[in-house]
């Protein structure tokens, strides 16, 4: 049972499927962030963005970029190793979670799903309420680290 707070948390080992990647936003912010870096003051500003909650949780209707205007603002943004984008704002099926996380919701069960399934990587999760979440898988276990806004 994995337990969230600001010095971390472990699960236990689980089994998971391969995940199917599926477009949220028809490959929008794929191109957006197409060859832009994560050290790119571009790519920090279209992140911000898209992780900001908004009406329906889709870009507003007047954004200046028409391609935007109504598209979801959901999903996984994956990067490689080198810190370029490979997909984002896609769906990451088929994942099971190694165990429960009290007190969140599914946005950040999946985040536990992927993080399991990806070995070394660091998955990054924000909430609602703008608390940002680093989860990371060693060995056979997770740990959680809060990396950003009020404790939970």
């Amino acid at each position: 049972r994995l337990e969230a707070s600001a010095s971390g948390g472990s699960a236990g080992v689980a089994t998971s499927a391969c995940p199917e990647l599926r477009t949220c936003d028809g490959g929008y912010m794929t191109n957006v962030l197409r060859g832009v870096h994560i050290s790119d003051p571009h790519f920090a500003t279209t992140f911000a963005e898209f992780t900001q909650h908004s009406e329906g949780d889709c870009w507003p209707m007047d954004h200046p970029d028409l391609a935007a205007r109504g598209r979801p603002k959901d999903g996984a943004i994956l990067l490689n190793t080198v810190g370029y984008r490979l997909k984002c704002s896609v769906k990451l099926l088929g994942l099971s979670s190694p165990g429960t996380w009290t007190g969140v919701g599914t946005k950040h069960e999946a985040a536990m799903g992927c993080a399991w399934a990806v070995e070394g990587c660091v998955v990054l999760v924000r909430s609602d309420a703008g608390r940002v979440h680093g989860i990371i898988r060693q060995g056979s276990a997770l740990r959680v680290l809060q990396l950003h806004g009020e404790h939970a």
